[in-house]
């Protein structure tokens, strides 16, 4: 049996607001997901869990190698 998991509006919003613009490029590159993913995220219906533990490893991936905005403001002010 596939195992699935439903996530909350606020990891929703959470995921949203990591991406630099909600376009099926943007989806793929960031998430590694389909449009068909990301409306069942957005309805939130349930996706596979193999499918969520690759968006979480993605955006793991993704703030490591992203300097916080905390960072990016002092090199810019030096």
């Amino acid at each position: 049996m596939i195992q699935t998991i439903t996530i909350s509006l606020e990891r929703f919003e959470a995921l949203k607001a990591a991406l630099p613009a909600i376009t099926r490029e943007h989806l793929t590159d960031v998430y590694g997901i389909s449009e068909t993913t990301w409306t069942k995220l957005r309805k939130g219906e349930p996706i596979k869990l193999k499918t969520w533990e690759r968006i979480q490893a993605r955006l793991a991936r993704r703030i490591q190698t992203t300097p916080s905005n905390f960072e990016t403001a002092r090199s810019e002010a030096a």
